[in-house]
């Protein structure tokens, strides 16, 4: 059993987190958060390596650095490791200030029914600048596979010049190869992303998409959008 303890700046963690493990030990037979506490109950025996643990959809805490995050193994209700909390290194977190928005223009979808190839449009208004140097991010419902599709393409349709490229991981379209763009309200930015399969209609339909601009090769966001649009597909054409 691993017990991970996220510090008291986290004010808001999720009541269903979509979890993966990695490395050492990779599958596991419950993921539960209580209080500001996860345990993961693995299935399988740890012999030697690193276990990397992801949680995704954590709400990030307010700008600063955190206590320490603080790590338990067990096993049959005996302690194995516990992290050393005589020291922080390696155990906090620091977070940058809040991205800008991004003003949300319209996300459409077509065809919209389960399991058909489907084509993705986002149009938006980033508040900054975006130049060469940086990374428009295109994020989709965790109901999508994290490939989205067999072979996942993308077109600048307004907005934005230059031949773009786009890569995906995790359920985010990376698009690079464009020119400066400065916002303009006459001219917003409409990306089209072309190849993704739309997920089960019996799942739930309320995942968000999202759309974020940053440097690339930084992990702070510029510009940002955490509700650019609302999954909802349909049934299977008869």
């Amino acid at each position: 059993m691993i017990e991970i303890t996220f510090p008291c700046e986290y004010k808001s963690l999720p009541s269903l987190p979509e979890c993966y493990l990695s490395g050492d030990i990779t599958t596991f037979t419950s993921f539960i958060f209580s209080g500001s506490t996860v345990t993961i109950t693995t299935n399988s025996d740890y012999l030697y390596g690193g276990v990397n643990v992801t949680i995704m959809n954590v709400l990030n805490p307010d700008f600063g650095t955190t206590d320490g995050f603080v790590i338990t193994t067990s096993y049959d209700g005996v302690t194995l490791d516990v992290t050393d909390t005589t020291s922080l290194l390696g155990r906090t977190l620091s977070t940058t200030p809040k991205p800008n928005a991004i003003t949300y223009l319209g996300m459409l979808f077509d065809p919209k029914n389960e399991g058909e190839t489907s084509d993705y449009n986002f149009t938006f208004l980033p508040l900054d600048e975006i130049d060469t140097t940086m990374e428009i991010m295109l994020g989709f419902p965790y109901q999508f596979d994290e490939l989205l599709g067999d072979t996942i393409n993308c077109a600048a349709t307004n907005g934005l010049l230059g031949p773009i490229s786009c890569t995906v991981s995790n359920r985010w379209v990376t698009v690079t190869g464009f020119a400066d763009y400065l916002p303009n309200k006459q001219n917003p930015v409409t990306i089209m992303v072309y190849g993704g399969t739309n997920p089960n209609s019996d799942s739930i339909n309320s995942g968000q998409f999202q759309v974020a601009t940053l440097v690339a090769g930084s992990s702070s966001l510029v510009d940002y959008n955490s509700a650019s649009g609302t999954l909802q597909s349909t049934v299977a054409p008869g």
